[in-house]
């Protein structure tokens, strides 16, 4: 009987660590700090102005001069933000995030900056 009662007792333990562990994860915390938010940066190539909305459902809309692009958008295993464009557009980019105030600066796997953005909560990309 006491068997029964410390197995049931690890179960119920387990189950409850695992549990917590999943909503406090570093990646639930990343969502939720680019969910509903619009990253804002001038592309160093072009000099043009880039908006990029991450909407709260796994969605993102990108605006460059006249020109909008969209797919869905996470959080990987590995903290990085990713946006995967719609097939017919450019496929899947993953940035790892570091955060600096109402500033973002994204790296690329190897290290190297890709972008650094302003974020703004909402969407705030322009209208056309």
């Amino acid at each position: 009987m006491s068997k029964l009662i410390l197995a049931a007792a690890m179960a119920v333990f387990l189950l409850s660590t695992t549990a917590g562990a999943s909503e406090t994860s570093p990646n639930t915390g990343l969502k939720k700090q680019f969910s509903d938010h619009t990253l804002t940066y001038t592309d160093k190539a072009s000099g043009q102005k880039h908006s990029i909305y991450l909407g709260r459902f796994g969605q993102f809309d990108k605006y460059f001069p006249c020109e909008f692009l969209d797919g869905d958008w996470r959080i990987n295993n590995t903290g990085a933000l990713c946006l995967n464009y719609r097939t017919d557009q450019k496929g899947e980019a993953c940035w790892k995030p570091k955060f600096d105030g109402a500033s973002v600066s994204l790296y690329q796997a190897q290290g190297q900056i890709a972008l650094e953005a302003k974020i703004v909560t909402g969407n705030k990309l322009p209208l056309g």
